[in-house]
């Protein structure tokens, strides 16, 4: 299951990825929260994440109905940044 991670680049901004692939960068972690969201319910996905699904069916919801709305999207964002841990650099060295 492929799920959103943050890794911190350049000293202060954030990177975001969906399966290893980048999805963009943020200043912080509320950005880079919302544009993960909009990643995950937008119609570029094939299928949408997980997240998006769980979130609709908390909601009473169907997914393709409630996809554009800001209500949702926030929704989407609040349970993908409560995942995350703070993000560690990109290139941080080995525990």
């Amino acid at each position: 299951m492929s799920s959103y991670t943050v890794e911190l680049i350049d000293g202060n901004r954030i990177a975001v990825f969906f399966g290893g692939e980048e999805v963009c960068i943020a200043p912080d972690l509320e950005q880079a929260a919302v544009r993960a969201a909009e990643d995950a319910c937008s119609g570029e996905r094939e299928d949408h994440p997980d997240v998006v699904h769980d979130v609709a069916s908390e909601t009473g919801q169907m997914v393709d109905n409630v996809r554009h709305m800001r209500f949702f999207r926030e929704q989407v964002a609040e349970a993908i940044a409560a995942e995350w841990d703070d993000p560690t650099p990109a290139f941080a060295p080995a525990p």
